[in-house]
């Protein structure tokens, strides 16, 4: 929001994309096979829990009760990995930086837990956005 006064009847909270955060990880899963699986196992698990909360009935009581126990224990799983990872991966490399994105974005990327309305990637907000741009595009 760049007006001034529009800004200030407004909280805005960044919150982070776990498919970002994921998506490296399956990329370069060649470079390192173990790690790799494990840290796209727990980000599959993340998106187990949320699956699970559209079949059995999304409603805030559910939400928080499912991301404050069971996705946060996952997340803090996916923080020690990724430290780990910092160990053997340079943050020069892709994975190194990758790990380093988790940690550098971790509260961003883990404030869906606290908010039920904060979806746990925002993928179909940058399509749009991206559609957007390619319409008010002068060059195609």
């Amino acid at each position: 929001v760049s007006d001034a006064k529009l800004a200030e009847l407004f909280n805005l909270e960044l919150a982070g994309c776990t498919s970002h955060a994921r998506r490296p990880f399956a990329l370069y899963e060649d470079e390192d096979p173990e790690f790799c699986g494990a840290m796209l196992h727990y980000f599959k698990g993340l998106y187990i829990y949320e699956k699970a909360l559209d079949l059995n009935g999304r409603n805030a009581l559910n939400v928080l009760a499912v991301r404050h126990v069971d996705s946060r224990q996952m997340w803090e799983d996916i923080r020690c990995l990724a430290t780990i990872m910092l160990q053997k991966w340079s943050k020069a490399t892709k994975l190194g930086a990758a790990a380093f994105y988790i940690l550098r974005h971790f509260v961003k990327l883990t404030a869906y837990l606290e908010n039920p309305i904060i979806s746990i990637f925002n993928d179909f907000s940058e399509r749009m956005l991206r559609m957007e741009n390619l319409i008010v595009s002068p060059n195609p």
